[in-house]
């Protein structure tokens, strides 16, 4: 009688697991997102312990034996079945081989289960099937408390993220809009609200002034804002409709263009077999001569334009005289910042507005140029519990590339408002280390370094006494890890960080990337003068950068707040040492 109850049991399960199985995949239901374990693990395990525990009970009754591995081997070779069939058949459904590891779990606790028969081996297994869960618990209590403080950075970071990328701080730019000086005083007030002293060039204050020179579009809200028209020849086969170039979107303008009023002007194709011709620069001055260019627009790919000064100077000379360039870009518009203004208009366009029937263009844009834009960065010190000839720097530049016109902002979130709002959470953080540390808000990065050049060369202390300098740009992510530069030119620091993101244990980020030297952040300046240094980046994202989309909706802040730990750590660990 009992191997028949036990029997029915186990091809009743058995039966809704093919059921189950043979369910298409978007019938399935939604299932919860666990910290811990995903729901597929634990669910897989609890299923074949259901099916092992009545196969065991069935195994003993009515053949009676004692066989452990038995029930074991049925159920994992029924789960292995149920990948197979969910692998080859029509149902949006995909076998995962991993998933046999749960299925033997659960099999296991279910044909020990079934193994019992004493009161006593019962209230052991449940005491050890108790235990294992309250371990479980703990680590998952453990996992939700970093899930909440995750959650708590995301929104003290995007407290300072958003007010510096709304309208009013214009991109956090130059000339119109007058972003960056804007953002300058929203900064100073939220220094002196976390209690830092001002270090800054006057007493009391944390700004220290300098100049750059900085051409800007738009000087003035009278001004027309930036346009690009494409005039259809309508008598080709244009094919399908090509959208009208909209500006940030369809296309941005060089940073150094000149105010410029081009209509209509005659549309031409660069001479791509000029490089062909090279290193023979005669050959190339004869090609291009005869070449009318005056008066038009020369229409170029991205890749030719950026082997351009492989050409010899007089043939440069030569397409300078065009009216303006258009610069197809074949997947993604990438804007900058120019200290200088050329006499000849530059656009870039992306290749999915630019229509190859195109007869003539229309380009009208206004800027500009000031030789001496008055910008500053922000100095501010916590002093520290000891008294000691070192300090540590922690640094990051607030600015950006502005606006384009009154319409569109470059928001600037990933890059680098999010660096910006982590040196203001760590500011916070770090109350309570034997040395002093200088927080450095950089302005002028996008300029090509100025404002931390600056600082360089007129540091708030001598650079000699900086026992390590930390800089943190682009740190809106973290879920693919972060990048590390300079690591190779200090090895032992790196082997430090490494060692405290191991110590995170399932917290600790997936990957160190170790890079040596670069000129690509504010760290240079100083690193360059001997002032040991990292600059340190979040990896992962949606590789929004100088561009558009570079909006705070676009950050993962809850995957930035492990970067966030370690740097912290990190900072706590050179204090020490």
């Amino acid at each position: 009688m009992a191997a028949r109850v036990w029997r029915l049991l186990t091809l009743t399960w058995a039966v809704i697991i093919a059921v189950l199985t043979l369910l298409p995949g978007d019938r399935l239901p939604p299932t919860p997102h666990w910290e811990l374990l995903s729901f597929d693990t634990a669910s897989h395990a609890a299923v074949f312990l259901a099916l092992a525990l009545p196969l065991g009970k069935w195994w003993r009754a009515e053949k009676r034996r004692r066989s452990f591995w038995a029930p074991v081997g049925w159920a994992i070779a029924y789960g292995a079945l149920i990948e197979v069939l969910q692998t080859v058949m029509p149902f949006g459904r995909h076998g995962e081989w991993s998933d046999l590891l749960s299925d033997g779990l659960g099999a296991l606790a279910g044909a020990g289960l079934a193994a019992i028969r004493s009161p006593r081996g019962m209230l052991l297994f449940f005491f050890l099937l108790f235990s294992a869960g309250n371990m479980q618990a703990q680590s998952f209590s453990d996992r939700a408390a970093d899930t909440a403080q995750a959650g708590a950075y995301h929104y003290r970071a995007l407290s300072d993220i958003g007010p510096l990328c709304d309208g009013y701080h214009a991109g956090r730019g130059y000339g119109y809009g007058d972003g960056a000086r804007k953002a300058a005083k929203l900064l100073a007030r939220r220094l002196n609200e976390l209690g830092l002293e001002p270090l800054g060039d006057s007493v009391g204050s944390y700004y220290q002034h300098f100049t750059l020179p900085v051409n800007t579009f738009l000087a003035h809200p009278q001004s027309l804002g930036p346009s690009l028209s494409l005039d259809i020849n309508e008598t080709a086969q244009s094919g399908p409709e090509i959208d009208v170039p909209v500006i940030g979107y369809g296309f941005i303008l060089a940073p150094d263009c000149p105010t410029t009023s081009l209509h209509y002007k005659k549309v031409v194709s660069f001479d791509t077999t000029l490089f062909t011709l090279l290193p023979d620069s005669a050959a190339v001055w004869s090609r291009l001569r005869c070449q009318r260019l005056k008066g038009k627009v020369i229409v170029m790919r991205a890749e030719d334009e950026r082997k351009l000064p492989l050409l010899p100077h007089k043939a440069r000379i030569r397409l300078a005289m065009a009216a303006a360039v258009l610069v197809r870009e074949p997947t993604k518009l990438t804007a900058s910042i120019a200290t200088s203004q050329a006499h000849q208009p530059r656009a870039h366009l992306l290749e999915s507005v630019w229509n190859p029937h195109t007869t003539s263009v229309s380009l009208v844009t206004t800027t500009h140029f000031t030789p001496a834009y008055p910008a500053m960065n922000l100095l501010a010190r916590r002093r520290g519990t000891a008294h000691s000839d070192t300090v540590l720097f922690v640094t990051a530049h607030y600015d950006h590339l502005g606006q384009q016109g009154p319409v569109v902002t470059f928001p600037g979130a990933n890059d680098n408002a999010s660096g910006t709002a982590m040196l203001l959470d760590l500011a916070d953080a770090l109350r309570d280390l034997r040395h002093d540390v200088i927080f450095c808000l950089f302005s002028a990065e996008e300029a090509g370094l100025l404002g931390s050049t600056f600082s360089a060369t007129h540091p708030p202390v001598p650079l000699g006494r900086i026992r390590f300098l930390l800089n943190l740009d682009l740190m809106g992510h973290g879920d693919q890890g972060l990048g590390v530069v300079n690591a190779t030119l200090h090895p032992a620091r790196f082997r430090l960080l490494d060692s405290l993101n191991t110590a995170l244990g399932p917290a600790r980020l997936p990957a160190l990337k170790k890079r040596g030297r670069a000129a690509n952040s504010d760290h240079f300046p100083f690193s360059e003068r001997g002032v040991p240094a990292f600059f340190t980046y979040s990896l992962g994202g949606p590789g929004f950068y100088h561009d558009v989309q570079d909006k705070p909706a676009a950050l993962n802040l809850r995957a930035a707040w492990p970067v966030r730990v370690l740097l912290e750590a990190f900072v706590r660990a050179v204090d020490q040492k």
